[in-house]
């Protein structure tokens, strides 16, 4: 049982050697796992010997009990004789016939055999007890040696417990600093990665607007210097997108969409964005389930998927889009079991290397040449797809190509009626309301009263939810309340729109934000209108015009 308990202990400790190894670098994994190869090593030619130690003393005492049986079994022989003797002698005597001379024989030649068989016995004792006692020191010695024996693999056993002990906690240490080490790096390559981005786009739009305050400027060019300024005010809205997206802070408005038909309005979209020689093909089959999904940021991530396929086939090729229905039975890469529709981008390009493919989800991290690209097309698209409850992944198809695959949850929404149909922008002009703006940025405040002031609408703007309330319960009326969600003083806009529900003020509300913080899943789950940052003023009078048609409701 001891050395079962210390076999226990000896392979407990050499898979903890074992875990500890995987965190520590090449070199001193090497000279740990030889130290513990020799530990190892040595512990097995003790128990070897203890094992054989054990052995020998189970034989002596098999050997001594088989000795002791025999001297018993004499014993009991010459008692046997004995009482058999002094009953003939009684016998003889009450029949009084010792006087004859064939009984006298008989009786002489019982004597001396009874005579030697107990010389025999004491012979036969003398030597049970000289064994005895050579096998007791036998035992002894064995015990004593099996004794120390153990005492020196509980010593060798706490020593490799020390020095594993040691090592674990070295190698935390460094662990935990090549952790911050790299956290910093990180931080330091996303950050550079969005100061490189934006300040490019920035240095666009501040001499584009320093050119158009030119006197002398054509329309034609003053056009041109518009239109270059705000594509690049766009591009920076799709970068923090895609930030927000990768960070899983983009908040996400998800509804039922049928791939099939969805990607039919994107082609156009796919192929005007790619090359003359490159060819889309999509696989749909009819029985493909719907999905559930922001449809803008499922569209992005699309795209993005399609621009890099794009970019990994300089000659040309193929770029295929399929989609198949999924039920998963257990979690699997990030994804709870369940229903999903599997949606794969496959190119016919050379494929990513294995340090690329290990890397591919990473923001900033690209293989294109400066000015390429930002690197965080596949790092949306791996936002996008958590953030919406399914998981993504990246390989290399049999064909030799690169293939991104997704897996979006089904949907189990009906699908629309007839009547819900989306109105036209051709439907009548939403009459003159007055609006209640809520947004503590100066800048952006006095912007938004300019645009609704475009859209031939009264605004009153307030910088907290406080001012807030108070401006709705005062003498002046309020329309339509236009609430950011992130608000000085510990409140939010979706406070607001709690503090209104329970304060009885059926007024119609629009929340907007480019950055939801910790409520971006409370976002997504309340039923008001939302407009995302940055809008543009038809987008604003859009969300205005749909406010003011539906009733105002908060789940």
């Amino acid at each position: 049982m001891r050395q079962a308990d210390q076999n226990s202990a000896t392979d407990s400790q050499t898979t903890r050697s074992e875990e500890s190894s995987q965190t520590a670098s090449p070199e001193e994994t090497d000279r740990l796992e030889n130290e513990l190869e020799q530990t190892r090593v040595s512990l097995e030619d003790s128990n070897t010997v203890l094992a054989r130690l054990v052995e020998d003393r189970d034989a002596l005492l098999r050997s001594l009990d088989q000795q002791r049986a025999l001297v018993a079994d004499s014993e009991r022989a010459a008692a046997a004789l004995r009482a058999d003797l002094a009953r003939m002698v009684r016998d003889r005597n009450s029949e009084r016939a010792l006087s004859s001379g064939e009984a006298n024989e008989e009786l002489r030649v019982m004597l001396e055999e009874s005579t030697m068989l107990a010389q025999e016995l004491h012979a036969a004792n003398e030597a049970l007890a000289e064994a005895n006692r050579e096998l007791d020191r036998r035992v002894s010695e064995r015990t004593a040696q099996l004794d120390a024996a153990l005492v020196e693999l509980e010593r060798m056993n706490a020593e490799l417990n020390r020095r594993v002990e040691e090592e674990s906690t070295a190698r935390a240490a460094a662990q935990a600093e090549l952790f911050q080490a790299q956290k910093l790096d990180a931080i330091g390559q996303l950050t550079g990665g969005i100061a490189h981005d934006f300040n490019n786009l920035l240095t666009v739009i501040i001499n584009g607007m320093q050119l158009l305050g030119q006197p002398r400027m054509d329309d034609e060019r003053r056009a041109r210097l518009i239109r270059r300024t705000e594509e690049a005010a766009w591009r920076g809205a799709d970068l923090t997108r895609q930030l927000l997206t990768f960070a899983r802070r983009q908040p996400l408005h998800p509804e039922r969409i049928d791939l099939a038909r969805q990607f039919e309005s994107l082609y156009d979209l796919l192929v005007h964005s790619l090359r003359d020689d490159i060819t889309v093909q999509t696989e749909f089959p009819p029985e493909l389930w719907p999905v559930e999904a922001d449809l803008g940021a499922l569209e992005l991530a699309v795209l993005n998927l399609a621009v890099n396929a794009r970019d990994a086939m300089p000659s040309g090729g193929t770029i295929t889009l399929s989609a198949c229905n999924r039920t998963l039975t257990e979690s699997w890469s990030g994804a709870l079991p369940g229903d999903y529709v599997e949606l794969v981008v496959r190119d016919t390009g050379s494929g990513m290397a294995p340090d690329v493919l290990a890397r591919a989800f990473e923001p900033f991290f690209t293989t294109k040449g400066r000015g390429e690209g930002t690197g965080l097309g596949l790092a949306q698209v791996y936002g996008f797809a958590k953030q919406s409850s399914g998981s993504a992944w990246v390989g290399n198809a049999a064909n030799g190509g690169a293939e991104v695959h997704m897996v979006l949850p089904r949907s189990t929404r009906p699908p629309p009626g007839q009547s819900a149909a989306r109105e036209t922008n051709d439907g009548p002009q939403a009459p003159r309301i007055s609006i209640l703006v809520v947004e503590d940025d100066d800048d952006l405040g006095a912007a938004v009263l300019e645009m609704l002031e475009e859209l031939g609408h009264a605004g009153t703007r307030v910088p907290t939810v406080a001012a807030a309330l108070a401006a709705l319960s005062g003498q002046t009326p309020v329309d339509l309340v236009f609430s950011d969600v992130l608000l000085p003083g510990g409140s939010s806009g979706l406070d607001l729109a709690r503090e209104m529900q329970r304060g009885g003020i059926q007024i119609p509300m629009i929340l907007t934000s480019g950055y939801g913080g910790d409520m971006t899943e409370a976002l997504a789950s309340v039923n008001l209108p939302f407009l995302r940052k940055p809008y543009q003023i038809e987008a604003l009078r859009r969300a205005i015009d749909e406010a003011i048609r539906t009733p105002p409701a908060l789940s």
